[in-house]
């Protein structure tokens, strides 16, 4: 997350502000998100409003993120999570990679995929036929 105010929406790719201000205003987060478009002043507005703290304390096998949402200068909402989702201690399912990748390439390459999935699976069994004869 390297843009705290991004000025292009592809900018917005790598801030969390940005991130954060589609999901609150629109409800999903999508690859049209992300274009040379500058920012809009609704997100410039909403992204003023919120702080960021870089560098939690961590040793090398966390990966800590916390969220504090205040409003009206009460904290509405505090969550640390420790191994965010994607992190090796929280990795994604082959659901979830199948559906990221679905996502990011808008379903043109699912059958690509699979060839790639079936191919791994076949190298897979090919190891562990040699494993077996090795016994």
């Amino acid at each position: 997350m390297t843009h705290r105010f991004p000025k292009t929406c592809l900018e917005g790719k790598f801030s969390i502000e940005y991130l954060l201000w589609l999901v609150l205003s629109k409800g999903s987060v999508e690859s049209s998100d992300f274009s040379e478009e500058k920012t809009s002043t609704d997100f410039r507005e909403f992204a003023q409003k919120i702080s960021r703290f870089n560098d939690l304390p961590s040793d090398d096998s966390t990966r800590p993120i916390r969220l504090i949402i205040r409003s009206n200068h009460q904290i509405t909402f505090d969550q640390l999570v420790q191994y965010p989702k994607g992190s090796p201690q929280n990795p994604l399912s082959s659901r979830e990679h199948f559906a990221k990748y679905h996502q990011l390439t808008q379903g043109k390459l699912d059958a690509i995929y699979w060839q790639l999935i079936e191919k791994t699976l076949l190298k897979l069994s090919e190891f562990f036929e040699k494993i077996t004869l090795l016994d």
